[in-house]
């Protein structure tokens, strides 16, 4: 009986490899000087998946996310995201948006809440306010949402330019998504919105 037990054991152990890849049957889709292959893929644990292998000029970039049955999104790196269409092999790149506030051209910021709630800045919390924005890492393309703690505006001579704010997360065109590095600056605020 327990050598029974023991091969049961060993063969379900050495079955759950972690290196097994089983080659999909399709072709390479090259798109431009881009490469997408699929693999069929069985880890330790878990039903098969397949990864959709993204090569660049022959040298691997990294692998894509399948949308849907057609567009694969392929982030190359935070500032640059590529969508291919596997059906149609064409791509469309999407490059970051970002664009910095001068300070010394901004007349007033605004910083709207939820219920109504408007603040004016302060010279110094403007100051702090714009460096936080032109400081801002890139978090993605379509990341953060529609939801948004607050509004803020930024009045320049005669334009305007509204920003949405989600606790360190922040967004002007609704695709961008930046992070701040201080989140405190917002923290001070959510206590004059909450009185």
């Amino acid at each position: 009986m327990k050598k029974i037990i023991i091969i049961t054991l060993l063969i379900a152990f050495t079955s759950c490899s972690t290196s097994i890849t089983l080659p999909h049957a399709e072709k390479p889709v090259h798109i431009n000087e881009y490469s997408i292959t699929v693999t069929k893929r069985l880890d330790w644990a878990g039903p098969a998946y397949y990864r959709y292998n993204v090569y660049k000029n022959g040298k691997y970039e990294g692998y894509g996310t399948l949308n849907d049955s057609c567009m694969l999104r392929f982030e190359e790196n935070r500032q640059r995201f590529v969508y291919f269409n596997l059906c149609d092999a064409t791509r469309e790149v999407y490059l970051d948006t970002k664009m910095p506030v001068l300070e010394a051209a901004v007349d007033s910021v605004l910083v709207k809440g939820h219920d109504g709630t408007v603040l004016r800045l302060k010279h110094r919390e403007m100051r702090k306010y714009i460096r936080m924005w032109n400081k801002a890492a890139p978090n993605g393309l379509n990341r953060l949402g529609k939801a948004y703690d607050y509004e803020v505006i930024i009045y320049t001579g005669s334009s305007v330019r509204q920003f949405k704010v989600l606790n360190d997360y922040i967004t002007e065109d609704g695709r961008w998504s930046y992070r701040f590095k201080w989140n405190t600056f917002f923290e001070e605020k959510r206590e004059v919105f909450s009185d």
